[in-house]
């Protein structure tokens, strides 16, 4: 990954995403389906780090660096999957005058 920042941004945006899209597909459920997106994000990146690093200018513990980037755009796109991310219609307040 030594000065490709487009492997970069497939490890650290577009595998998440994808990770997180997968998981919702597989349980349907937003619970285990984010739980399975953080268990498998975590993985897949610290093995994406480990394998495209030829130069060994990376080791796992900038894989681990990266993790909660990784984590929040794989739940992000389990819950955008899921529709939990939709905010309902604020109600007006009738005591503000």
């Amino acid at each position: 990954m030594e000065n490709d920042p487009v492997s970069a941004f497939v490890v650290l945006v577009i595998l998440p995403v994808l990770v997180g899209v997968a998981a919702e597909a597989l349980f349907r459920e937003p619970r285990r389906a984010s739980l399975a997106a953080v268990i498998a994000t975590a993985v897949v990146t610290c093995l994406a780090v480990l394998i495209l690093d030829r130069g060994d200018s990376w080791s796992w513990i900038a894989g681990l660096m990266v993790l909660p980037l990784s984590i929040a755009l794989a739940v992000a796109a389990t819950l955008v999957c899921d529709g939990r991310l939709h905010m309902p219609p604020r109600h007006a307040n009738r005591h503000s005058h």
